[in-house]
């Protein structure tokens, strides 16, 4: 059975979406690109043709990416179109837990409600940055889990949620790990990657602007 790939990462090709969507895909899977939003027209007409689906995403500012709401805004103007269609979601991020994905599994429950599609399950991987930038080895037991559990969308079976929990990992951090990240914060290490990022945009020095506030 032939997947269809939606891939909602705002880094497109060079994402860590785009590595966890290389561990289960073949070569007869299609994978498109949310971030090419000049394409969510034409992309409607590929999803008519699949019946099984496949949306990947990271985690941004505590969200779904805008990139991927925009895209299911368009999906809502084409009533029927995903109709008893089976779709699986993969959500990942930085984040060590997984509890700040939580919220993301229950809004798919109302996307599906919405759109009617059918909702198989929601594969919830914290921890992912880097995942393109590490050695393949680091990450085999996690890419075996989505591979099996892939298998498993494809062959229309229940998850296995011994392979979901495995993914998910911890709910929450330690005391004990709260603390340490707490002391390595004021160090200023924890925002190195962060802060790169802000000065090659151009807006550290606006880091702590506060747009919306109240004059």
């Amino acid at each position: 059975m032939n997947l269809l790939i939606c891939n909602g990462s705002p880094r497109g090709e060079k994402s860590n979406s785009t590595t966890i969507a290389k561990w289960f895909s073949t070569d007869q899977d299609k994978m498109i690109l949310l971030m090419k939003a000049s394409k969510h027209q034409a992309y409607l007409d590929t999803i008519a043709s699949y019946g099984h689906m496949v949306f990947i995403y990271p985690l941004y500012v505590d969200a779904m990416p805008g990139i991927v709401k925009a895209f299911f805004e368009r999906l809502a103007t084409r009533e029927g179109l995903m109709t008893g269609k089976k779709v699986s979601f993969i959500i990942h991020s930085g984040f060590p837990e997984s509890v700040h994905l939580e919220v993301l599994t229950r809004y798919h429950q109302i996307l599906a409600r919405k759109l009617g599609f059918v909702l198989v399950d929601t594969i919830v991987i914290p921890g992912s940055e880097g995942f393109r930038l590490m050695p393949p080895q680091q990450n085999r037991k996690k890419q075996q889990a989505v591979m099996a559990l892939m298998e498993q969308f494809r062959s229309d079976q229940p998850f296995d949620k011994h392979l979901l929990k495995r993914l998910a990992g911890k709910r929450q951090g330690t005391k004990t790990g709260n603390m340490v990240f707490s002391l390595l914060a004021k160090t200023g290490i924890t925002n190195l990657y962060w802060d790169s990022n802000l000065k090659r945009n151009q807006a550290y020095e606006k880091r702590f602007d506060q747009p919306y506030a109240e004059k």
